[in-house]
């Protein structure tokens, strides 16, 4: 079975970004760096024969993927599942402001135990699964053909850890950055990451 390859875009820079708040199901816009980010994503991947996109539905999502849809000409497939993680209470809130508001939540959160669930919100691990049978959802809809998709850093994790078997319980080792290019080939159950954090297009 010939494999899919996965273009995986973080949205473009949010103001919740600079402000290093937490934004899960909320939304922040995109400031004026991240529009450009997503100008010049949708350029660099008009010139990859790119057959299909797909983006959360969440607004800085979308935001990017309509600049990728304006330069590529392909119609945008919404699916809530590529949302980001739901930190319910949290959202909104800086770390400071969730450890004084909230001391006990927080300190399970920053346990990283994969299974703590956020009051009012979900945890890694109920994220993980959601995003990754997704996209190995997409990759048999898909099967030999190279697709994009505009999710969030919470699913960047999971993508990582998933193609990398990284437990779910490990520190993260690796950044995730807006507006990057990150490729992964799914054959079946395979995962193999192609380039992580590619930024030749950002400058």
């Amino acid at each position: 079975m010939p494999a899919t390859e996965l273009v995986i875009i973080r949205h473009g820079q949010t103001q919740w970004n600079l402000e290093a708040r937490s934004q899960g199901h909320e939304d922040s816009p995109l400031t004026e760096e991240g529009l450009e980010q997503a100008e010049r994503v949708g350029r660099r991947l008009a010139s990859m024969a790119i057959e299909a996109l797909y983006s959360s539905d969440l607004g800085r999502a979308m935001g990017t993927a309509q600049a990728i849809a304006m330069h590529t000409e392909l119609e945008i497939r919404t699916d809530i599942r590529l949302r980001e993680q739901s930190f319910g209470i949290f959202e909104g809130l800086t770390a400071a402001e969730r450890q004084q508001r909230y001391p006990e939540a927080h300190a399970a959160w920053e346990s990283n135990d994969p299974n703590a669930c956020i009051p009012k919100g979900e945890s890694q691990r109920q994220r993980y699964d959601i995003v990754i049978g997704c996209l190995e959802e997409l990759a048999m809809t898909h099967t030999g053909q190279r697709i994009a998709v505009v999710t969030h850093g919470g699913s960047m994790n999971a993508i990582m850890r998933r193609c990398m078997a990284i437990p779910l319980d490990a520190p993260r080792p690796f950044a995730v950055r807006n507006a990057c290019l990150n490729l992964f080939q799914i054959d079946g159950g395979r995962w193999e990451l192609v380039t992580w954090g590619d930024a030749a297009h950002l400058g």
